[in-house]
């Protein structure tokens, strides 16, 4: 029977460092044994089975530190019935700072490392999971402004001349839009969903991590990436899904819109006279020219004389295309 005899009382060697980012531990083992089929894996997967240290185990004294990586060292003069090898276990506060995702917590490389490095960020390192089909989704979001038309004023001052005709083209202010970065690992891609790129939600929404509950026609499936992955002995399909918040509003913000586009009621025709009398002409200035600028109208199609924004009669379009984005996150 072979004969495993680590460093008596834990480790033998203790290091810590603070940089003022984080601290990083290091504890040094040894393993002494006679088993001539032990090799530098075998002998580190021994470690982490007898001593129960693996990614993620929390230091024995620092508790918001965590086993980041085990390293293993075969001590090439040594001999059976000696053989030796060095094992060396390092742990770290801040396990998602220099990438590391699919719960390694070490700095990945390759063409897909971005793409691991991502995944499980924020999760306490103890809840990683190793299979990344199991993982939960990823959530990131920034906030930005997006340049949009308005009317008038936020005091309802719309943007015409001394005579009423409206200001061309329609003045541009910034309005806050969200972007939102979501991560899923499935076993086959999901090509089905490029046809639903560029559509918007048909219902009320909280995406995954999010907070926010979002309106009927409010956020924007914009992007979607498919990569293949190999990774912990699993072949996968990376998704990243970016979605974007509409940036319309009604004229004075107090109705959030999303991407339902609204304008006001403007033309250069208007109608004249009430019951069957009623018709549409041209407008036409006070000395009988046809105007050369758009003239704002009410619901009925009437002309209106020196409006505010509260007068005006708005027109709202859904000029965007609708599928279930609550059903691709549940």
């Amino acid at each position: 029977m072979p004969i495993y005899t680590y460093s008596i009382d834990g480790p033998k060697d203790r290091t810590d460092n603070f940089d003022g980012a984080g601290r990083v531990q290091t504890h040094s083992y040894t393993l002494v044994t006679d088993d001539p089929t032990m090799d530098e894996f075998l002998a580190s997967a021994k470690f982490s089975d007898v001593k129960g240290i693996v990614k993620g185990t929390a230091h024995p004294s620092c508790s918001y530190a965590y086993c980041k990586g085990v390293s293993c060292d075969e001590e090439t003069k040594s001999k059976i019935p000696n053989k030796l090898f060095k094992i060396k276990v390092n742990y770290a506060t801040n396990p998602d700072t220099g990438g590391g995702g699919g719960g390694s917590f070490a700095p990945v490389s390759g063409p897909a490392a971005n793409q691991v490095a991502q995944q499980q960020q924020g999760i306490p390192p103890t809840e990683r999971i190793d299979n990344p089909l199991l993982r939960p989704w990823d959530f990131s979001s920034d906030c930005s402004t997006y340049e949009v038309a308005t009317y008038c004023d936020r005091n309802g001052l719309v943007y015409c001349n001394t005579l009423g005709d409206m200001l061309l083209p329609p003045k541009k202010i910034k309005a806050p839009v969200v972007k939102y970065t979501l991560g899923k690992n499935f076993i086959l891609p999901m090509e089905n969903l490029y046809r639903a790129v560029g559509a918007v939600n048909t219902s009320a929404v909280t995406l995954p991590g999010s907070t926010i509950t979002w309106g009927v026609e409010t956020l924007k499936f914009d992007h979607l990436q498919i990569s293949r992955i190999f990774e912990n002995a699993i072949s996968y399909y990376r998704h990243n899904f970016n979605i974007l918040s509409g940036p319309y509003w009604t004229w004075d913000f107090s109705e959030y819109l999303g991407w339902i586009y609204e304008v006001p009621n403007v033309g250069k025709r208007a109608k004249v006279g009430t019951g069957p009398s009623a018709k549409v002409i041209p407008i036409t200035d006070d000395s009988g020219c046809l105007v050369s600028d758009y003239r704002f109208l009410d619901a009925d199609g009437y002309e209106i004389d020196f409006p505010d924004g509260s007068l005006l009669h708005w027109l709202r379009f859904h000029p965007e295309n609708l599928f279930n984005m609550a059903g691709m996150f549940s």
